[in-house]
């Protein structure tokens, strides 16, 4: 998964920064994985989230993860 997203920068020129940190503490409370990722406004991030390569990334995570949160927020 964490290389699946990263692959994403210069395929989706939406993508200003993209980084993937995996979880290093065990904990109920803890989730395995976080994406944080910086786009310009919220229409680059709507065409992120159609392009056909994200699209084939994040098909694979629903696959594989149990649940998720998210946070878009504009600085």
């Amino acid at each position: 998964m964490k290389e699946s997203l990263e692959r994403l920068v210069g395929i989706v020129p939406e993508i200003i920064s993209l980084q993937v940190g995996i979880n290093e503490k065990e904990s109920d409370m803890a989730y395995d994985a976080v994406l944080i990722s910086t786009f310009a406004n919220a229409e680059a991030l709507a065409r992120y989230k159609v392009h056909p390569e994200h699209v084939k990334v994040s098909n694979y995570c629903k696959k594989i993860r149990e649940s998720r949160a998210f946070v878009d927020f504009t600085e």
